[in-house]
């Protein structure tokens, strides 16, 4: 793969506006990554409308949750949410919940810089560590590892009637993490 040319692009807090954009791109990727993973018929059931309105009650009523966008000149081209743990990993008390991109700005930083967003949110409201949980199938698992993240655990989770293994990747020390990060 040669390089590829840069995108121009700005991280930041979404808005309720963004909810519908942060949707598009969300099914999107589960449509590029997750064929021959997750059940197709699970995948073509996805729908933006649907996950529109998830996002915007999230957005709207974010329990301490944040999400942030990467904002490709008026086009949303990737998120990432994060916030207190949902699950008990003793040393984790942030999570990375989520973070997409739309499939052809994929390998131009904006994954990172996104990351790098949620851990210095996390980091700021007091969390040392976080985990993220990612399907062991993901084509896009290496990504957490060159952030740095170390396996934790593994888990079986139900998507469309299929079981399927999730891995979670955990930063001990988010300050240390950020030192290596790709800075903004």
């Amino acid at each position: 793969m040669g390089t590829l040319p840069s995108i121009s692009f700005e991280i930041r807090l979404a808005t309720v506006e963004d909810a519908g954009a942060i949707a598009t791109t969300h099914v999107a990727s589960w449509k590029a990554t997750y064929p021959g993973i997750v059940p197709q018929a699970y995948i073509d059931s996805l729908t933006i409308e649907e996950f529109a309105e998830r996002w915007r009650s999230g957005i709207l009523n974010p329990s301490g949750a944040k999400i942030y966008v990467a904002d490709c000149g008026g086009t949303i081209c990737g998120f990432a949410s994060g916030g207190r743990a949902r699950a008990e990993i003793p040393g984790f008390s942030g999570e990375l919940y989520a973070i997409y991109l739309n499939p052809e700005v994929c390998h131009r930083g904006i994954g990172s810089r996104l990351f790098r967003a949620i851990a210095t949110d996390l980091q700021s409201s007091g969390h040392r560590g976080m985990y993220v949980w990612v399907l062991k199938d993901n084509p896009s698992r290496g990504f957490y590892e060159r952030m740095g993240g170390r396996p934790l655990t593994t888990a079986e989770i139900e998507i469309g009637g299929k079981t399927l293994t999730e891995v979670s990747y955990g930063w001990e020390d988010l300050s240390a993490a950020a030192e290596h990060l790709p800075q903004p």
